[in-house]
């Protein structure tokens, strides 16, 4: 699947050109052999999210591993909702799917374009966690004021709006300043995730 995706020049053109601004001191070779992996993982990614939605996660006990929980816990004791921030990769969904396995939460979502694909994807999710829309700021503030839990998973954002230019890969990108604001309103305690 990753080597049909690589095909779709409008994705490919992105994923060169980010690499182009990140890792300027490789060559050319070197920066299409990281867009071929990337595609790869991609793939995989997308088969991944299929077992996440939908296999039933005992036959995947032997996977994964999973670490940090009393990390968690120590947090959790406090009373507070906690923030999870990871980060947007091609593993995202069955991350998310595993720690669901451990820790009730809820995550951000952006409507798919498509809406049959949206109800597909959204019905996938909700067989682990719950969904609040990304729009949403009063739910999300109530949710981690309440004590609950919320992973959030931010990407890049051109649009301007609440980010600030900090530096990634030696070079200045967008970045969303979102996660500081949310942990703020929802009084949450803020753990990093990594998967």
């Amino acid at each position: 699947m990753g080597r049909v995706l690589y095909r779709i020049k409008s994705r490919r053109l992105v994923v060169e050109a980010n690499l182009r601004y990140c890792f300027a001191n490789k060559t050319f070779d070197e920066r299409q052999e990281m867009a071929k992996k990337h595609f790869l993982a991609l793939g995989e990614g997308f088969m991944e999210s299929t077992l996440a939605w939908y296999k039933p996660f005992e036959s995947l006990k032997n996977h994964y591993s999973f670490k940090g929980l009393e990390h968690y816990e120590k947090a959790k004791a406090s009373g507070q909702g906690i923030l999870f921030l990871g980060y947007h990769t091609t593993s995202l969904e069955l991350a998310g799917a595993v720690m669901a396995q451990y820790i009730d939460f809820a995550t951000f979502y952006r409507p798919n374009d498509d809406p049959t694909i949206d109800e597909e994807i959204n019905a996938g999710r909700k067989n682990h966690y719950t969904l609040i829309s990304k729009e949403n700021i009063l739910s999300t503030t109530k949710w981690l004021k309440g004590a609950g839990d919320l992973l959030i998973t931010p990407d890049q954002d051109m649009s301007h709006h609440q980010t600030v230019f900090a530096p990634f890969f030696g070079n200045p990108a967008c970045t969303l300043t979102s996660p500081q604001r949310i942990a703020k309103l929802g009084k949450a305690k803020v753990l990093p995730v990594s998967y």
